[in-house]
């Protein structure tokens, strides 16, 4: 990843000199990279990266919200099976919304055993 300012530097000398392989020999950079910039530059006018854009591909993060709110103990599994998507899917969509719910133990200090002797 490249900062701005090395960004503007190398557009400015490509535009100057007008020899791309000389920029790219000089800066140590693709001869595709320095022209890519350029082309960004004389698009947008700016040299900033574009926003990634990561959205939901297979499950709709409102209805599976919805669903969870319904059936708050289904498993990841019933929720693969109700969207049609494999269970690794639902995982992911459920990191990506933040959404947890606390898993209670079900062991308790007095009902523990240590090898063969009662606490």
């Amino acid at each position: 990843m490249y900062g701005i300012d090395f960004r503007s530097r190398v557009i400015a000398h490509y535009n100057a000199n007008g020899s791309l392989k000389e920029t790219a020999r000089l800066f140590d950079l693709d001869r595709h990279t320095i022209s890519r910039w350029n082309k960004g530059f004389a698009q947008t006018g700016s040299l900033e990266r574009k926003p990634l854009n990561r959205s939901f591909k297979k499950v709709d993060p409102q209805k599976l919200k919805e669903f969870y709110d319904k059936t708050p103990d289904a498993l990841q599994k019933d929720a693969a099976e109700t969207f049609g998507v494999h269970r690794s899917s639902i995982q992911y969509a459920l990191k990506k919304i933040n959404y947890t719910r606390k898993k209670n133990t079900f062991c308790t200090k007095n009902g523990m055993k240590k090898k063969g002797k009662n606490i």
